[in-house]
């Protein structure tokens, strides 16, 4: 017999996203991917909500809850089709990250997605002018790139972070690194 885990929302969804981030990375099964992330925003948006914070725009939620209900739910059509597009689940992923930043301290694995979606998508404002900066020293500019070698930039990254032991969270921050 095996002891029961003891876990908290709170804990369940950054395992979730952690998971989730790994899976992204190494391009697997993008239904469980987003089965995975939706779970972990939803659980991290409610919480910030709950402390005034919730980044996330309400419109993600609306089309994530669409493809959720969907995979989930029986005794619904079994037959019926949805058209899931896999760069949705990097875009939730990325809130869900947000959101988490608000309630806590990052894991390795949040902080380096949210570098990597940053300089993949490369995103600019004031609010994100820090982040744009650490995104490009880790990962230079990934937005011209493909997709796949988005994701092969981000699984390198994530080899890296395995490679240096869970103790350092600084090594993979060096300029270009993972391009």
């Amino acid at each position: 017999m095996t002891d029961p885990l003891h876990v908290s929302r709170l804990d369940a969804a950054h395992r979730q996203l952690n998971l989730a981030i790994r899976l992204l990375f190494a391009s697997a099964d993008p239904v469980a991917i987003l089965t995975l992330v939706g779970a972990a925003a939803t659980i991290l948006n409610n919480a910030s909500q709950e402390q005034g914070n919730g980044l996330a725009p309400p419109e993600f939620y609306r089309m994530t809850h669409k493809a959720q209900n969907l995979f989930k739910h029986a005794g619904m059509d079994l037959e019926a089709m949805f058209e899931l597009d896999p760069s949705d689940s990097e875009s939730l992923a990325f809130w869900a990250v947000m959101n988490a930043s608000e309630l806590g301290p990052l894991s390795l694995e949040q902080q380096l997605y949210q570098r990597w979606y940053i300089a993949s998508h490369l995103m600019h404002g004031e609010e994100h002018e820090t982040l744009l900066s650490g995104a490009l020293q880790a990962f230079g500019d990934l937005s011209a790139k493909s997709r796949r070698e988005q994701l092969q930039a981000g699984a390198r990254g994530l080899a890296e972070l395995e490679a240096s032991g869970p103790s350092d969270s600084t090594h993979w921050k060096r300029q270009g690194e993972y391009q």
